[in-house]
């Protein structure tokens, strides 16, 4: 969280922080989230990152694979 929010202060474009679970399961305090959605860090839940793909050492595109929270809470793998 603190790392999101600092790269926004620091001039970055975007930050954006992608989980695997809902906003219910985030480790994180519910005034540091909604700090972070205030400075405008986005939040794409209930999606795993799958693959990075880049050039030079830099990160260019991150492929994510979308979930859905199964009966017991964890995540299922699903198609897009």
């Amino acid at each position: 969280m603190d790392a999101a929010r600092t790269a926004l202060r620091l001039g970055a474009r975007d930050s954006i922080i992608v989980y695997r679970r809902s906003r219910n399961e985030l480790p994180a305090r519910i005034e540091e989230v909604e700090h972070a959605e205030q400075e405008g860090v986005q939040f794409h839940l209930l999606t795993t990152p799958a693959a990075f793909h880049g050039q030079n050492g830099r990160v260019l595109e991150l492929e994510c694979l979308r979930n859905e929270l199964g009966n017991r809470m964890h995540p299922v793998g699903k198609r897009r």
